[in-house]
């Protein structure tokens, strides 16, 4: 075996180096390649990766409110500049069913979901399973707890709010009344109404319902 050894031809053993040379550039070549492509397939999937602006800016939400949510209106349409928020001062819940037929009926609306911002006027009276009914059974619908202390229905209402959206598909909670608890920061003197950072959080909870539901 040693004398096999020691008389290798040169020729051979060079030619064998040669060769694993050859094939450790092939290897380097084809693992800087697969980089390469690792890299661009990356590149390519960051690219359409859609961000939460662009999400939230396309889309078209109906936002049907009371004075609560019109104190954050700006707000509204910076986060949601395509969407629309119809709000009124003293809106009653069930006027919320002729404002979403005048949406659909007269102006075309056929967005991609809806958000009820009401209930610190007056009790619910059954507003949340009509307008489920009118919205459809799969389009989005976004419900909004209230915080209206000195009346005697905020209690009530949220009850049914929380009942309603557990008991219903496609329909999502917007806890505005758990998030404000313990933020007199977020309201005016009437601990209803908000501040200018009131709204901004109010409409904070809006942004992180939806897309929570949008992004999925």
């Amino acid at each position: 075996m040693i004398l096999c050894i020691a008389f290798v031809p040169k020729e051979k053993v060079l030619s064998h180096i040669d060769s694993l040379e050859s094939q450790a550039e092939k290897a380097e070549k084809s693992k800087e390649e697969h980089a390469s492509v690792q890299k661009e397939t990356k590149e390519q999937k960051e690219e359409t990766v859609i961000s939460d602006e662009e999400i939230l800016k396309n889309l078209n939400l109906l936002l049907m409110g009371d004075s609560i949510a019109m104190g954050a209106t700006d707000e509204f349409y910076e986060v949601f500049p395509n969407s629309i928020s119809d709000t009124a001062v003293s809106r009653y819940t069930t006027e919320s069913f002729d404002l979403y037929d005048s949406y659909v009926n007269e102006k075309g609306w056929n967005g991609d979901g809806v958000i009820f911002a009401l209930g610190t006027n007056g009790l619910l009276y059954n507003s949340l399973d009509t307008l489920r009914e009118k919205i459809g059974p799969e389009r989005p619908f976004f419900v909004i707890t209230a915080r209206a202390p000195y009346t005697s229905w905020e209690q009530s209402n949220n009850a049914e709010i929380y009942e309603f959206v557990k008991s219903t598909d496609y329909t999502y909670l917007i806890d505005w009344y758990k998030e404000s608890e313990g933020h007199s920061e977020y309201f005016v003197e009437d601990e209803t109404h908000l501040t200018s950072e009131g709204a901004q959080t109010y409409i904070n909870c809006i942004k992180k319902a939806v897309l929570e539901v949008f992004k999925k």
